[in-house]
């Protein structure tokens, strides 16, 4: 926890000092509001403090869309639901994504509903075309990941299962860095939002996993993902938090299944 608040502690000197990431904590500060605001069921206030963000910092994560969309929709703001609902589309969740969510049923009597669908459809199948053999070779490396995991575990942690599977996890490693060496930092813009079962929409990226186990392999220095890391936080396409929450795993006891976070990322669901 102690590197967490220092990174945070180090991020938020650095927005007094560099005018383009004075904006992106302006934005991160204006999110963190209004999720505060949706526990406290002001959704009209949230939805003012979201669309102030969006102006802030141009690229809108979408866990912020999709939160902003439900509090416009929970204030009878449908034009505005329809605007945010169509920039979410962009970062693929799919048609399926707004056909199924109970929240957004009361949207489809609007003029643009079918537009919506067919451009949510259009973004999630050219991601598909262009990352969609990423997308299965993280898929791949996170099952060989999580097997290898499970194995040891399932030994009563054995140390020799142990080597073995810390010698995957460096193996794993290499071939992520690799494909961040090619392609870059695999953001929700590249590979697509991370969307389970078509109406879940997860925290972090589908490799978030790999990159833990990478962390709390090592007590102190450098890894491999800190560069890459360290870029993508610097073009504002990971928030602090999610790079502080990475750090949290430095050193961490790989016994434990999760090391405690003081970490919350707020998400409006609606009962169906």
């Amino acid at each position: 926890m102690a590197i967490r608040r220092y990174i945070l502690i180090l991020f938020s000197l650095l927005c007094f000092m560099v005018s383009p990431i004075n904006a992106f904590c302006r934005y991160d500060s204006l999110v963190n509001q209004a999720e505060l605001r949706i526990v406290d069921s002001n959704y009209q206030k949230a939805l003012e403090l979201y669309m102030l963000a969006f102006r802030e910092h141009q690229f809108h994560f979408s866990h912020d869309l999709y939160n902003a969309s439900v509090c416009a929709i929970e204030t009878g703001k449908t034009k505005v639901a329809m605007r945010l609902c169509m920039e979410l589309g962009e970062k693929g969740v799919g048609a399926n994504f707004f056909l199924k969510k109970s929240v957004y049923q009361s949207l489809k009597g609007n003029k643009n509903w079918t537009k919506l669908l067919s451009k949510a459809a259009q973004v999630k199948n050219d991601q598909a075309i262009k990352y969609g053999a990423i997308r299965r070779l993280l898929d791949s490396l996170v099952e060989k990941d999580q097997h290898v995991n499970h194995e040891w575990r399932n030994s009563g942690m054995d140390k020799q299962k142990r080597l073995i599977m810390d010698l995957t996890y460096d193996t794993i490693s290499r071939h992520l860095s690799k494909l961040f060496d090619t392609y870059g930092f695999l953001s929700e813009d590249k590979i697509g939002a991370y969307v389970e079962d078509d109406t879940v929409l997860r925290i972090g990226l589908p490799f978030d996993v790999i990159i833990i186990h990478n962390y709390e392999a090592r007590m102190v220095g450098d890894t491999l993902f800190n560069p890459v890391l360290r870029m993508a936080l610097r073009n504002k396409i990971i928030k602090p938090d999610y790079y502080a929450r990475m750090h949290d795993f430095v050193g961490a006891d790989s016994t434990n299944f999760l090391v405690p976070l003081i970490y919350i990322s707020i998400q409006v669901y609606t009962l169906p």
